[in-house]
């Protein structure tokens, strides 16, 4: 389905308006976010606006800084969906990206439960250390690493 053009302005301002709140929450100023994020203090202050874009990776960056999720800033949810809709939707993501079928399973499978636990807030583990944990993971359920 394509969104209008009305559509997404507004989700652009809304998601504008929460960056925002919550860089005003954390106590940041824009030239801080704009420096972190390697951009100008313009595009900032055009991502609040809800008048500038982004790429994901620094949406990913940004989310990181302000202490939230993609998802939660885009207003995005998965309530409402069946369990069998988003292992769907996370199966054809990582196929897109390369895995094999049956590694895309196991790893949409081992998301959906870990998204299912409470979160662990206080633990945050450097993106290096993280993609071991994942593969670790995916290779004690039996998944073969892809040969390149």
């Amino acid at each position: 389905m394509v969104k209008s053009q009305e559509t997404l302005s507004a989700e652009q301002i809304r998601m504008g308006a929460e960056i925002k709140r919550l860089r005003e929450l954390k106590g940041l100023d824009i030239a801080s976010i704009a420096a972190a994020l390697n951009v100008t203090n313009d595009s900032i202050q055009k991502l609040q606006n809800g008048t500038g874009t982004t790429n994901f990776i620094r949406l990913a960056r940004l989310c990181l800084i302000l202490g939230t999720t993609p998802n939660e800033l885009l207003g995005f949810s998965a309530a409402g969906f069946s369990e069998e809709t988003l292992l769907g939707v996370l199966e054809a993501s990582y196929m897109s990206l390369g895995l094999t079928d049956a590694e895309a399973k196991v790893l949409a499978e081992t998301v959906l439960e870990v998204a299912k636990q409470p979160p662990l807030r206080s633990v945050e583990l450097p993106p290096r250390q993280a993609g071991r944990v994942a593969a670790e993971l995916l290779l004690r359920q039996g998944a073969r690493p892809r040969k390149r």
